[in-house]
């Protein structure tokens, strides 16, 4: 019986997957102001959240609507999002946490994008639906530019906010903001990962994990810098200063709330 019920739901998950399952498409964001909040420290400190809020789209990560719901660091990270990049993986460990459709609904969220388009990504969206059994739209992000950049990686595997950030770059926005995005060079921001609390706790998740590589992924946005720079690209003032150490110019958000 339990058989029957694996298989039947895998059947239906993918009839479901087939008709509800999309790519999106980065022409959606062309000539529009972006922000992209990321869940390091460094979106802290900022005040910037009723500016945050002002932007065409506001993107996420992961777990992130949770805080906003409860209003938390709402005065530096702002309060709406339209877009949620998640990794499809509901480990609230070390994964993108619940997927839950209702209170993305309630807080405004159009689209839900997973910025992993690989076998390994389908197949995680394949879960959502033979989990669910529900006729929900879901979106992977396109194989392009993602297929360019990941030869690089030597085996490991993008984080959801790196695929984040190379899906937003490629577009040909107005203007791109990124803020909590250190490539673990400081800690997550509280309320989070409280879990991982400090950047010692987090390289012993990364080294246990041995998926990702922070690393090649900072390197690898330092090309992306350098290819887009004819492009107006701004960052909170942490992720500058760790570039402008490395030699890396780019410009802040100069703005007083």
């Amino acid at each position: 019986m339990m058989i029957f019920k694996k298989l039947f739901a895998a059947v239906i998950g993918l009839f479901l997957m087939i008709f509800n399952h999309k790519t999106f498409s980065i022409s959606a964001l062309r000539g529009k102001r972006i922000a992209i909040i990321g869940p390091a420290s460094s979106a802290l400190g900022t005040h910037l959240g009723s500016f945050i809020d002002q932007y065409d789209i506001v993107v996420r990560l992961n777990k992130s609507p949770f805080q906003v719901r409860k209003n938390l660091h709402a005065e530096h990270i702002g309060q709406r999002t339209d877009i949620l990049c998640h990794s499809y993986l509901e480990n609230s460990k070390n994964g993108g946490g619940s997927l839950n459709f209702q209170l993305y609904k309630e807080l405004g969220i159009t689209h839900v994008i997973n910025p992993i388009p690989t076998r390994f990504g389908k197949r995680l969206v394949f879960n959502y639906y033979k989990k669910y059994l529900k006729a929900q739209t879901t979106y992977s992000a396109p194989k392009v530019p993602y297929t360019e950049v990941i030869e690089h990686f030597e085996g490991f595997r993008p984080t959801t906010g790196f695929g984040t950030l190379l899906m937003l770059m490629a577009a040909d926005f107005e203007e791109l903001y990124i803020s909590g995005f250190t490539f673990f060079k400081t800690p997550y921001a509280q309320g989070y990962r409280d879990h991982y609390a400090g950047k010692d706790a987090i390289e012993k998740m990364l080294i246990d994990q041995n998926q990702h590589n922070p690393d090649i992924e900072y390197q690898q946005f330092q090309e992306l810098l350098k290819k887009n720079s004819h492009k107006k690209i701004l960052v909170d003032k942490e992720l500058q200063a760790i570039l402008k150490r490395d030699g890396v110019e780019v410009k802040t958000i100069d703005y007083t709330p």
